[in-house]
């Protein structure tokens, strides 16, 4: 049977197919596009998403290029590989605007900004090893199952190199039939390695392992074996660093980092010209609010307009960002503060005293925040978000509270996904 997707894309960007007066909206497929398939009128929707099978497609859409991936639509990381360049740039910017109009904003964004392939610079590899086989790589869709890819196309050339060399190292040291993950950060002085779900090395089996490290992945700094268990590190030759615009700051753990320094470059490019402007009127008086700080992204380079408060309760990255401030004797410039903001919002009066309020939230946003935030005395909100949903959702709570929305930015730094970041900017 052959079937033809319509103009829109859902939010996630799948095509959408009217079948019997039914709207049902497949991935990978782009608008305009026919194609034959199985019709399944008995589809389980908790197992399967559309009722099309075995898709072909017959007529291609202007907008569809070849993936550059070989494992694209079963790796589980990319969902736009088939967009050519224009047609994604479309439509992730059109996808942006089309998301703030639902809260009433109309007017153009103020900038636009796209990271480029391979520039994320951290990832989780599974390995799984059994009696007839080993294999590591990325999760399939929807499964357990592991692909091993030639190279992925999101992260860092250099992070790709060291996984080839990493993961087949680790065969002989993982437990059978089990499941093992590495998360991997590429720092800016080597790699630093989580590795989680393994046993604990014999001290002949670590001797082993350690010596093929040093040989075959000398560019290791730090590997933590079963972190979330009974943690030991196991290697450490340096301490993983990264600098966020002019300082150096210790990594803890898979501390948190915007995923590439692209993207961390250009957030700061954003917020600084708004923090510099409005801190020209107070001077070295201006009071600033880090809300959800972690080890300082924004909170270091803001201490050069003014007096900074960072919250946030990840204990290891704000360790890290401690460290940095005494480290450039910025301790009369910036207090790091341990606050489950979730649990503990910051209250009205504390608010009292600040002239710009910067959030970086979760995914979940901030919600409690926003709402304290929307009945304070706070002239100035700067949110940088990660997801759309909950940012509209704490823009609109403040502009029902009284803030205007002066400013707004998208930033996109999960290349080939369906998430963009954004920075909202907020007066009353």
């Amino acid at each position: 049977m052959i079937f033809k997707t319509e103009q829109n894309l859902g939010a996630s960007g799948e095509a959408c197919v009217i079948h019997n007066g039914q709207k049902y909206y497949v991935p990978y497929l782009l608008p305009h596009e026919e194609f034959s398939a199985n019709f399944n009128s008995d589809i389980d929707t908790e197992t399967q998403k559309h009722p099309f099978n075995n898709i072909q497609i017959t007529t291609p859409s202007p907008w569809r290029i070849n993936a550059v991936c070989s494992h694209f639509t079963k790796c589980g990381g990319c969902n736009f590989q088939h967009f050519s360049p224009d047609f994604y740039r479309d439509y992730k910017i059109n996808h942006f605007i089309n998301s703030f109009k639902y809260i009433g904003y109309d007017n153009p964004i103020d900038g636009v900004f796209f990271c480029d392939a391979q520039t994320r610079r951290r990832t989780t590899i599974s390995l799984y090893r059994s009696a007839e086989k080993f294999v590591w790589g990325y999760k399939m869709t929807a499964s357990k199952m592991i692909i091993q890819p030639d190279m992925c196309h999101i992260v860092t050339p250099e992070l790709n190199d060291y996984i080839g060399v990493l993961c087949p190292i680790m065969e002989h040291y993982i437990p059978r039939d089990v499941q093992v993950k590495i998360h991997i950060t590429h720092a800016d002085n080597g790699f630093d390695c989580v590795v989680h779900g393994a046993k604990k090395l014999s001290t002949k089996d670590l001797e082993h392992f350690l010596s093929k490290i040093q040989k075959y992945a000398p560019q290791t700094i730090r590997m933590i074996w079963d972190y979330n268990k009974n943690s030991d590190t196991i290697y450490h030759t340096d301490t993983p660093y990264v600098y966020f615009q002019k300082y150096k700051v210790n990594l803890s753990p898979e501390m948190f980092l915007q995923p590439s320094i692209q993207g961390q470059n250009a957030l700061w490019d954003i917020i600084e010209p708004h923090i510099q402007k409005i801190s020209k009127k107070k001077g070295k008086k201006t009071r600033i609010a880090d809300l959800f700080t972690g080890a300082g992204t924004f909170s270091l380079p803001m201490t050069a307009y003014g007096q900074v408060d960072g919250f946030d309760n990840a204990g290891g990255a704000l360790s890290s960002l401690r460290h940095a401030v005494k480290e450039y004797g910025l301790t009369d410039k910036l207090t790091p503060i341990a606050r489950d903001l979730f649990r503990d919002p910051v209250s009205k009066l504390e608010l009292g005293v600040y002239d710009i309020v910067v959030a970086d939230p979760p995914r979940q946003g901030m919600m409690a925040n926003a709402q304290i935030l929307g009945n304070s005395t706070v002239k100035n909100i700067i949110m940088i978000f990660c997801d759309i949903q909950t940012a509209l959702r704490d823009t609109k709570i403040l502009c029902d509270s009284g803030y205007k929305i002066s400013h707004l930015y998208m930033v996109d730094q999960f290349t080939f996904t369906p998430h963009t970041e954004g920075v909202v900017v907020l007066d009353k």
